[in-house]
This record gives structure tokens, C-alpha cells and sequence, in this order.
């Protein structure tokens, strides 16, 4: 039997169905399992483009494993490089603040990440310090 791309084949039946826009294959109308057209499957539906704390892997939205992370890796997502706003990156992880011996860097995009202190700083002012240095 051959379908076209926005019908999917009920093979128990054997009828065709009409599936929701860009959708290639669907369970029934409103639950699609494959996206065409550059579109991306998300819980069921074909969108443009994954959420925020959502990455693309083999055409589908996977969230991100921590809550907090913004941009995770698509071969792991544990690894976090970009966290949300209020949250800072240490190493793979979002965490609310630096600990000791690590100021706050912000980069040039507004995104924050843990850097280990030059001769271990301790104290929260010669952090804020170092990260005023860090900016200029």
C-alpha cells in the first residue's frame, strides 16, 4: 500500500488516515510518531523547534536532565553548557552559586559559569572583586 506523507497506514485495518500538518506518520490524528517539512516531533506534535531546556535528537524533543539547564549535549544529557537565568554552570552542572574557592564569570551573551580562583580565593570580596576584573 502506498501512503502519502501526511497519511500514516492503519495496518490492522488497512485504511489511511489523515495525520495533523507535517506530520509523516501517526497513531490517529492527533499523535504523531514521525515529523517531515524541518519540523521536529514533540510530545506527539510536529513543531519548528525544541523548548527551552530541550534538545533535537533524531527528530525528536528530549528535555535536557537537569530542571536548570538551558542547552544540554545531544550525545549526553547529563552535560549542561548553558544554564537558565539565576543559575551558574560548574563544570557539567546548574547550580545557584559558586562555592568557595570560585568566582562568578558572566560572558559576553549574559550566561554565568563557576572559574576556579587564582591562588584559591576565599572570600566573597575579593570574588566580586576578580569578577569586576573579569567584565572589564
Amino acid at each position: 500500500m502506498i501512503v502519502d506523507l501526511n497519511y500514516s497506514s492503519i495496518m490492522k485495518k488497512r485504511e489511511c488516515r489523515d495525520c495533523s500538518e507535517y506530520c509523516k506518520r501517526c497513531i490517529k490524528k492527533e499523535t504523531c510518531d514521525e515529523c517531515y517539512g524541518g519540523r521536529v516531533l514533540r510530545n506527539g506534535v510536529c513543531v519548528n523547534k525544541c523548548d527551552t531546556g530541550e534538545i533535537q535528537i533524531e527528530g525528536k524533543c528530549v528535555k535536557c536532565s537537569d530542571d536548570n539547564c538551558l542547552i544540554c549535549s545531544s550525545l549526553n544529557l547529563n552535560q549542561c553548557y548553558k544554564c537558565k537565568q539565576d543559575y551558574v554552570l560548574k563544570g557539567d552542572d546548574c547550580v545557584k552559586e559558586c562555592k568557595e574557592n570560585y568566582y562568578t564569570f558572566t560572558s559576553y551573551d549574559n550566561y554565568k559559569e563557576c572559574k576556579l580562583c587564582p591562588n584559591n580565593c576565599k572570600n566573597v570580596k575579593i570574588v566580586n572583586l576578580v569578577n569586576n576584573v573579569m567584565k572589564a
